[in-house]
């Protein structure tokens, strides 16, 4: 059970005014947000719930977190893991019930729902009930999920705003007949419960050993990388060791041990002036035992010496991990782990569901959307799990009640309103989140920021902080809080670049490593400028779509195809939006989305599209190269990571995406590098092939327009039409669609129109004999052509050559393989002649 401390005092004057003004700020924050177009709520709906809840009870979170004080609670019980258990787990479930306010740092792939899942069937044993809220739907849903694939999610009312709530309502499942099955007899329940208290206990002896295993694994594969380019830095060196290794047999260095060269390595490196005098011969002679000083005489022998040394070392190192790694491997295996693994769990989740058991009866009508807002008890008997929004989460309990544990997950993304709205129903809160991820994005920040000044106290910063970060900065290093370090998700070279870069090093990697599977791409653009802007200044990057959709890339990347899911994601929501749109034209089952959308997400491939090149802004630059963004991109990914990237541009830079440029190249072993083949005619527009475009202006075949992408396409054309293959067909530019419309019955008035205002192809194809057009061409400035006016156009144009039997193929200046396009696109024509 867990034993209460709190006192309900009064409270004093001082602290009601300091309440006070932190609830004139909150609500001046909550009118910021708005939402007042909605009928039900006349002021917006955060304001009116923040002008609802009671900042002043000494029994809520809110309370605690607003006057900076955390009660400790002593907890008394036994606890059960039936999702399975790890080192940090353990910490992290019993911190969350001796503490009225907690945190869990949750990296990616760490088994945060895990935990939670843990922290709700604890809660249940205890008769607690518990709120798991979040500031998206996606996060709560996936703990709904998690119960149901359990069998569990009998426990929890997924509730939210109104329609999320009635949908729940109403598709409500009844107790299942199977809950009879899961009563465990009094006497085996008892004698499972000691059981697992004492398997509980042995297996928390050794879960340290187990990730000690882990680390020394990562530590080898690190060691040996290493040694692969300092062996490469050796071979590289025209002279041999081989007199030198015949030299050191007397001088006793063969028989040192690692840690020994290590401090000679050490001495040689301090000896600046590359000779050994008297006084260091002595030294080394007590302290080495070196009694032949012939490779020390000058300074190339002795970095020769340096370079001996330092190989042995590496190897001495090596083979010192290995036994590391087998002698805990051999205690693991000795110890039972894996057993013990399977019994903890196996354990927690019979007991869990006997308590259940008795708790729930088949036949017994399920607790109502009534009950909800007007009988907390009886709700919260059938249902002691709600799973909302932080939005919402008043609007599922009834006025003047709290919830005993109340978990705020993704809380990195979470704004101050309205996630102290949890906390207002809270007795006691668990902040679930990762501050090296993307925050909430405030929008118009700035004018806001103007109409609200700042809290007296800047801990409480709404423009500053997430609830998370506030809570830290509040509490500071007495905040209760574990870092689940273990992580499960992505292949160790994916995540050991986050590891590294974000988190210090102190995540223990647990999931599995295939030394075979390339895990990183490295995918560079062919020459030139390819981010473009659009009609509308957004920015996109067809290129970098098109090189990893090419066929030469999944030749290049072949284990792309073994990929269940693949996501595309960006930076930005114009890439985004154009990468969805190729893969639906090439119906390929990916999914493409933001960074930022796809936090929360994982797929087992990820593509990750950094757009820009020099013409990127610094701005654009700074937001692209944000460390949490980054993060986020590459932690999407379970098998396999590809950098779609300007290489050359970013590496200058040497901010993050430089830094996993490095991480991917220096990983050579389980990683490719492929540059990217896929070109276009038009490069030539792009700024660094000026000088080229003024050549080939002066060589045009034929110069037929004032627009250098028609020139050059024509250019293309009239080289293929050489092709004798297709010897039948030529070519006609500036064509009026009115010669080619014989019946122009089959078009609407407005198509009708159209043609007769002059409309225009740029290029007609039709056989010599007969002269019949059979196929048309359009080249498309890519700006001009996606303004919203001119789609419209273009799709009458569209629509006028369908029905008139013609075919015509559009070439955006923004496109790629126009040339191996257009080949096809004729030989389909010479195949119908």
């Amino acid at each position: 059970m867990i034993v209460q401390k709190l006192e309900l005092n009064n409270i004093d004057t001082k602290s009601k005014k300091k309440i006070e003004e932190f609830q004139r700020y909150f609500i001046s924050i909550a009118k910021q947000l708005g939402d007042k177009n909605s009928k039900k709520y006349e002021k917006g709906f955060h304001q009116c719930v923040c002008e609802q809840i009671d900042f002043f009870d000494p029994s809520s979170a809110l309370y605690g977190y607003l006057m900076k004080q955390n009660e400790y609670r002593e907890y008394v019980g036994d606890l059960i893991f039936p999702f399975g258990i790890n080192s940090s787990q353990l910490k992290a479930v019993e911190q969350t019930f001796q503490n009225q306010i907690s945190v869990i740092q949750g990296p990616p792939g760490t088994g945060k729902t895990q935990t939670i899942l843990t922290i709700i069937a604890n809660a249940i044993m205890n008769n607690k009930t518990v709120a798991v809220v979040s500031p998206n739907n996606a996060a709560t849903d996936n703990v709904f999920e998690k119960l149901e694939k359990e069998g569990l999610s009998l426990i929890a009312a997924n509730l939210g705003k109104t329609k999320k709530a009635e949908a729940f309502f109403k598709n409500m499942l009844s107790i299942p007949k199977i809950i009879n099955e899961w009563r465990i007899p009094e006497d085996e329940l008892d004698s499972n419960k000691e059981k697992l208290t004492k398997d509980l206990i042995s297996l928390s002896q050794i879960l340290d050993e187990r990730n000690r295993l882990a680390t020394l694994e990562q530590e080898l594969r690190d060691w040996q990388q290493e040694k692969k380019y300092f062996e490469s830095y050796i071979k590289s060196r025209t002279d041999s060791n081989s007199t030198l290794k015949t030299k050191l047999k007397r001088t006793s260095l063969i028989r040192f041990d690692a840690q020994k060269k290590m401090r000679l390595l050490v001495d040689l490196n301090l000896n600046d002036d590359q000779q050994l005098n008297f006084g260091k011969k002595i030294k080394y002679f007590f302290q080495y035992g070196i009694y032949n000083f012939d490779p020390f005489r000058s300074s190339e022998s002795i970095q020769e010496l340096i370079d001996y040394v330092e190989r042995e070392y590496y190897q001495n190192k090596i083979a010192s991990i290995k036994k590391e790694i087998a002698e805990t491997s051999s205690f693991l295996k000795g110890s039972n782990y894996k057993k013990l693994d399977e019994s903890v769990k196996g354990l927690s989740i019979r007991i869990f569901k006997s308590f259940l058991s008795s708790k729930y009866t088949v036949g017994n009508s399920r607790a109502t959307k009534d009950q909800m807002r007007k009988d907390y008890k009886e709700f919260t008997k059938d249902f002691p799990v709600t799973l909302s929004t932080c939005d919402a989460i008043t609007m599922n309990i009834q006025k003047g009640n709290k919830f005993d544990i109340v978990v705020i997950d993704e809380a990195s993304m979470g704004g101050l309103v309205p996630s102290i709205f949890p906390l207002s129903v809270a007795k006691n809160i668990v902040i679930v989140g990762d501050n090296k991820q993307l925050p909430n994005i405030i929008t118009d920040k700035e004018e806001k920021q103007k109409n609200i000044g700042p809290p007296q106290d800047r801990t409480y910063d709404y423009f500053e902080h997430s609830i998370l970060s506030s809570i830290e900065a509040v509490f500071g290093e007495e905040l209760p809080s574990v870092l689940l370090k273990e992580h499960y998700r992505c292949h160790p070279m994916i995540i050991n670049f986050c590891n590294q870069e974000f988190y210090d090093g102190e995540l223990i990697v647990l999931s599995d490593f295939n030394e075979d599977e390339k895990a990183l791409v490295l995918v560079e653009t062919s020459d030139g400028n390819h981010m473009k802007f659009d009609y509308d200044k957004k920015i996109f990057n067809q290129r970098e779509i098109d090189s990893v959709l090419s066929e030469e890339f999944s030749k290049a990347c072949p284990i792309i195809h073994d990929m269940k899911t693949t996501g595309l994601v960006t930076p930005f929501r114009r890439q985004a939006d154009k990468s969805l749109a190729a893969i639906e034209k090439q119906q390929k089952k990916y999914v493409a989305d933001t960074v930022h959308k796809f936090q929360g997400r994982e797929c087992e491939a990820i593509i990750f599209s950094t757009v820009l090149d020099n013409k990127g802004s610094k701005r654009n630059y700074s937001f692209v190269e944000d460390e949490k963004l980054i993060n986020v991109a590459v932690s999407r990914a379970k098998r396999l990571f590809v950098l779609n990237s300007s290489v050359k541009e970013f590496s200058k830079r040497n901010g993050s995406i430089a830094s996993l440029i490095r991480h991917i190249k220096y990983n050579s072993d389980y990683s490719l590098e492929h540059k990217s083949p896929v070109n276009s005619i038009f490069d030539l527009l792009t700024r660094d092939f000026q000088d080229e475009l003024f050549r080939r202006r002066n060589n045009y075949k034929i110069k037929h327009s004032n627009f250098d992408s028609e020139n050059l396409m024509m250019d293309m054309i009239l080289t293929i039409l050489a092709d004798e293959k297709y010897k039948s067909i030529t070519c006609t530019t500036e064509y009026t669609i009115k010669k080619l419309a014989r019946d122009f019955s089959v078009l609407t008035t407005d198509e009708q129109q159209y043609v007769k205002n002059g409309a225009r192809l740029d290029f007609v194809f039709y056989f010599k004999t007969g002269k019949e057009p059979v196929a048309a061409i359009e080249v498309d400035g890519h700006k001009f052509h996606s303004r919203p006016e001119q789609v419209v156009r273009d799709k009458r144009k569209d629509s006028i050559l369908s029905k008139l039997g013609i075919k015509l193929a559009r070439f955006s200046t923004n496109g790629s393989e126009e040339e191996k396009k257009l080949r096809a696109y004729l030989d389909s024509l010479v195949a119908e002649e």
